[in-house]
C-alpha cells in the first residue's frame, strides 16, 4: 500500500461528482479547493459532492481549503491574452479604470507604492516576464521580456519586493467562516511569512471552538527565513515551489525543499510538496522522466504529500495524474529514503513511547502498529518516526479526527464505535484490519494507545490478531 499521500485540487475538470468519484477511487486522500476562484456556492456543491463519496468510504477523503492570503492575482479578462516579447502593456490597480485594450488588472493596492522603474513583474508561476518602464498616477507601463497566453486570475509575484499586505484579508475572513461552517480540515494560508501569521488564523479558528489543522504554505523568501518558527507553530507545511521558485533564485528551490523537508521531519510535522509534480500532464497523458524524477525524489526525501495543482484543475489527463502519482510513488517507495526521520526531536515522553512502541515493531518484526487515539498524538508521533515495514492503523470515534489523519505518511486511519472499554476497542481495529486484508489470525501488532490517561500514553502491547 501507497505510503504517501496525494492531494488534489479540485477544478472545472474536476469538481462534478463522477470526476471527484474517480478521483477517490484512484487515490486521493485530500481534496484541496482554492478559495482564490470560484464562488463560495461552488466550494459547497464540492464539498457536499465529497461528503456525499464519504459515505461509502471505509478510509473517507479529508477537505482543504486553502485561503487566498497575501496572494496577488490578475483580473477577470474578457479572453485570454497573448502577450509577445518587446510589447508594451499597461497595468493598473482599479478595475474601473479606463484603459486601452492591452492592460492587465493586478489586485494589489500599494503595487505603485512598491515598484519603480526596472523592477520585474512576474505573472502565471514565472511564465511571463513584465518589466517595469514607467510610472504614472494611475498605471504603470512595462515592457513583456518573456511573453505567453495570459488567462484570468493568475498568479503575480514581485522578486525581491515584500508584499505589504495583511497576513489574512477580509476575504479570507469570509473564507475562513465558511470553512468553520462547512466543518473543513484543513486550511492552508497562502504566503506564510512569520509565525505569527500562523497563530492568527488559530486564534480565529479557536475563537469559534472549531477543531481545524492549519498548513502553512511557503511561497517566498521571508517564509524561508522564518522556516524553524513557522514549522512549529504550523501543523503542517506546503512548499509551495510555484511562486517559491520565482521568488528565490530557482537554482537553490531543490536545496529549499530539501531543508525544509529534513527540518520538518526533525520536528516531527507533516510536509507536503506542491506544484508542478506532473505539469506536463495538463496537455499530455504521460509526465516527462524529469517529472518521474522529481517526483520520485521527494517520495525518497521522505514527505507526507504530493500535490496536484493544475494538472487535475484544468488539466486534460486528471485521472491519468493521480494515476501516475500513485505508480510512482509506490516504486519509489520500494528503496530506502533518506531517513531525515533519524534526527526526530523526542522531546516529551509522547514522542519517546511512540518512537518506542515503532523500534519494538521492528524488534519483533510486527506486521504493523495499531494506535487508538482520542486526539491524533499517538499517531503523528509514530508516523514522524517513518515506520518502513509495516502497516500504520489508526482507530478513533472521532471522524473529523480521521480525516485529518490522511495528511500522515504511512498511516491509515478508521472509525470505531464509540466505547469506554479499550479491549472492546482492539477487538474492533482486529476487526476492521482483518476486513481490510490488512490482518491475519497470528500475526504479531504494536498496540499504542492515547485513550485511558490524556496526559501520556499509556501502554505499549504486542499482540498476535485473533
Amino acid at each position: 500500500m501507497r505510503k504517501t499521500k496525494i492531494v488534489c485540487t479540485i477544478g472545472p475538470a474536476t469538481q462534478h461528482p463522477k470526476q471527484l468519484q474517480q478521483l477517490a477511487d484512484k487515490g486521493m486522500n485530500i481534496a484541496r479547493i482554492n478559495m482564490a476562484v470560484g464562488s463560495h456556492d461552488e466550494h459547497i456543491d464540492i464539498i457536499n459532492s465529497l461528503r456525499s463519496i464519504n459515505q461509502d468510504r471505509a478510509e473517507p477523503v479529508a477537505i482543504m481549503m486553502d485561503i487566498q492570503g497575501p496572494e496577488i492575482l490578475t483580473g477577470q479578462l474578457a479572453e485570454d491574452m497573448q502577450l509577445n516579447n518587446g510589447d508594451m502593456i499597461s497595468i493598473c490597480v482599479h478595475s474601473d479604470d479606463k484603459v486601452e485594450e492591452s492592460s492587465v488588472h493586478i489586485d494589489y493596492e500599494h503595487l505603485f507604492e512598491r515598484v519603480i522603474e526596472g523592477d520585474m513583474i512576474t505573472v502565471d508561476n514565472g511564465l511571463i516576464h513584465l518589466q517595469v518602464q514607467e510610472k504614472h498616477e494611475r498605471q504603470l507601463r512595462c515592457k513583456v521580456v518573456e511573453g505567453g497566453l495570459l488567462k484570468s486570475q493568475r498568479h503575480v509575484n514581485l522578486p525581491g519586493i515584500r508584499v505589504n499586505s495583511p497576513a489574512i484579508s477580509e476575504k479570507d475572513l469570509r473564507d475562513i467562516a465558511l470553512a468553520i461552517e462547512q466543518q473543513v480540515d484543513f486550511i492552508a494560508l497562502s504566503f506564510v511569512r512569520s509565525a505569527e501569521d500562523i497563530r492568527t488564523l488559530q486564534d480565529i479558528i479557536e475563537a469559534k471552538n472549531a477543531n481545524i489543522a492549519v498548513i502553512a504554505k511557503i511561497e517566498d523568501a521571508e517564509g524561508v527565513r522564518n522556516i524553524s518558527s513557522i514549522i512549529r507553530a504550523a501543523d503542517a507545511i506546503m512548499i509551495a515551489r510555484g511562486d517559491l521558485g520565482v521568488e528565490v533564485a530557482i537554482e537553490e528551490l531543490p536545496n529549499i525543499q530539501r531543508n525544509i523537508v529534513k527540518e520538518c521531519a526533525v520536528e516531527g510535522k507533516p510536509v507536503i510538496v506542491a506544484t508542478h509534480l506532473l505539469e506536463s500532464m495538463i496537455q499530455k497523458p504521460i509526465p516527462t522522466c524529469a517529472e518521474v524524477n522529481d517526483v520520485a525524489n521527494a517520495v525518497h526525501q521522505e514527505v507526507d504529500a504530493l500535490m496536484l495543482s493544475g494538472e487535475t484543475t484544468v488539466g486534460q489527463y486528471p485521472i491519468k495524474c493521480i494515476e501516475h502519482l500513485d505508480r510512482i510513488a509506490i516504486a519509489a517507495e520500494k528503496y530506502d529514503g533518506l531517513d531525515f526521520s533519524s534526527g526526530l526531536r523526542k522531546r516529551g515522553l509522547h514522542q519517546q513511547l511512540a518512537f518506542a512502541a515503532v523500534e519494538k515493531a521492528k524488534d519483533v518484526q510486527a506486521t504493523g502498529i495499531i494506535c487508538i487515539t482520542d486526539e491524533g498524538r499517538a499517531v503523528r508521533f509514530a508516523s514522524a518516526a517513518r515506520a518502513r515495514d509495516f502497516t500504520l492503523a489508526a482507530f478513533t470515534v472521532d471522524p473529523q479526527l480521521q480525516r485529518q489523519m490522511n495528511i500522515l505518511r504511512g498511516v491509515h486511519s478508521y472509525l470505531l464505535t464509540a466505547t469506554d472499554d479499550d479491549e472492546h476497542m482492539i477487538e474492533q481495529a482486529f476487526s476492521r484490519l482483518k476486513a481490510q486484508h490488512l490482518a491475519k489470525p497470528g500475526e504479531c501488532f504494536v498496540i499504542i494507545s492515547d485513550r485511558v490517561l490524556h496526559d501520556c500514553l499509556d501502554h505499549i502491547q504486542v499482540r498476535a490478531c485473533p
